[in-house]
């Protein structure tokens, strides 16, 4: 056959007809193939679907497994700041027969409870004043699991009782402590319940785990460093594991603050700097955010980064509060 002959047969219907031929000749092989090829898919389908099933079954597994170890170190850390409570029990008790002021400060000594409850009204602000400072924190009680709400929320040196009406807002039973009879007077008409107690005593006193939230605003530079330890050793024991604490106090990288307006009270003992009570809070067990408040210029800014951060240091937050909680949490808004 020539090469014309050839050319023309490709050309002619007859050649597209011969191949058309070949690939049907070719087709039921292509198709066998494409059976295999099927058969292997659905074979790796299924295997793939059993190992899922097992890849759940073992993560199930492993999730309980987890859960029974938290649950179980939990129990195990309760028990372990039982023990440490009952050794600051045994310490407190020694001391109380030895007719010792906790804080030995003018604020413990009753002859000075009209004083100064007479100078909190006058150097504090009002009553409304706080309470509408204090709502910034409405946002982080709202956010606490309401299963945990069941359990009140104790506030420490309630004094006029300011918070307590926050927590109320946030529909949770609130208590009071102060050492002050004055306040507790005070605290009580206004139909709370609270209790005269140092912060110590009152939290020895308590189950563990049965506080949803424990603050205390302005009174941690009232207490020796020393006090102050065991107090948050009793915060770590007593408060839920789904709880919150919360600790504000004057900050004294504000230079006017720290120099000065901090030694206005006569019962404040010294200030603390935000990255050592964040530590102390730490060392009891709490993971901790301290969190700036109060700034006397709002979004300092200037563009000489030295001037910028003396600005920060003199206009900057003049309080702060550390937060803290026993698993880390996201009440806070970034």
């Amino acid at each position: 056959m020539n090469n014309t002959l050839k050319n023309n047969l490709k050309n002619s219907a007859l050649g597209s007809m011969l191949k058309i031929f070949l690939y049907l000749v070719k087709l039921p092989k292509i198709v066998k193939q494409l059976n295999n090829d099927i058969q292997n898919i659905n074979g790796s389908i299924v295997d793939l679907s059993g190992l899922i099933t097992d890849y759940g079954i073992n993560l199930k597994r492993i999730k309980n497994n987890v859960l029974d170890q938290d649950s179980k170190l939990n129990s195990l850390d309760i028990k372990i700041s039982e023990i440490y409570s009952n050794q600051i029990s045994n310490k407190v008790a020694v001391d109380t027969s030895r007719k010792t002021i906790i804080n030995n400060t003018m604020s413990d000594n009753p002859q000075n409870d009209r004083f100064y409850k007479e100078f909190e009204d006058k150097f504090r602000g009002s009553e409304k004043d706080i309470i509408d400072r204090l709502t910034e924190y409405l946002p982080i009680l709202k956010n606490i699991p309401k299963k945990t709400k069941k359990y009140p929320a104790l506030d420490i040196g309630c004094g006029r009782g300011e918070f307590l009406s926050i927590l109320k807002a946030a529909n949770i039973k609130p208590v009071g402590v102060d050492i002050n009879e004055e306040m507790i007077k005070r605290v009580k008409s206004q139909g709370y319940v609270a209790h005269r107690s140092d912060a110590l005593s009152y939290l020895l006193k308590q189950k563990s785990e049965s506080i949803s939230v424990i603050s205390g605003f302005h009174i941690v530079e009232h207490i020796p460093f020393e006090v102050l330890l065991d107090i948050f050793k009793e915060c770590y024991r007593v408060v839920n594991r789904e709880g919150l604490v919360i600790f504000e106090t004057p900050n004294p990288y504000n230079l006017v603050v720290g120099s000065s307006s901090f030694y206005l009270d006569p019962s404040h003992i010294k200030p603390i700097p935000p990255d050592l009570l964040s530590y102390a809070l730490e060392s009891s067990g709490f993971h901790c955010k301290i969190l700036p408040l109060h700034p006397v210029i709002k979004n300092i800014d200037h563009p000489d980064p030295i001037v910028r951060s003396i600005m920060g240091m003199v206009y900057g937050p003049q309080d702060y509060a550390i937060l803290a909680s026993k698993k880390p949490f996201n009440l806070i808004q970034e």
